[in-house]
């Protein structure tokens, strides 16, 4: 990868964190390793469709509680459009998470 393209990765993730208002340094990484992973032009659309969402009252979060912020709806749709493998390498506490889900799962299943 040249120094160029490097450079545009950097900053449209930087132009990305600055959109969503992002201040958490774990999800600023996440947001430089999805761009140099999956693309400028993903990144730039998740961000699109994360404005969208949020000139139109925003996603609700799993609950319905409240809304999520506009760092929390690009990375749940994010998470919706990328491969498992990616979800690895951006986020690694991932396969915990879905291994404890199917874990319960399993169990809710052995015990009924």
């Amino acid at each position: 990868m040249s120094e160029e393209e490097k450079q545009a990765i950097r900053d449209t993730a930087n132009s990305i964190i600055e959109a969503l208002g992002e201040k958490n340094q774990k999800a600023r990484n996440q947001i430089h390793h999805l761009t140099k992973l999956c693309g400028i032009e993903f990144v730039q659309q998740l961000l699109a469709d994360t404005q969208k969402f949020e000139a139109d009252k925003g996603l609700p979060t799993m609950d319905g509680k409240r809304r999520r912020t506009p760092g929390g709806t690009f990375f749940y749709l994010a998470k919706s459009r990328v491969s498992e493998e990616i979800k690895l390498k951006v986020w690694p506490h991932y396969q915990k998470r879905k291994q404890k889900a199917t874990e319960k799962a399993e169990q809710e299943t052995t015990s009924s």
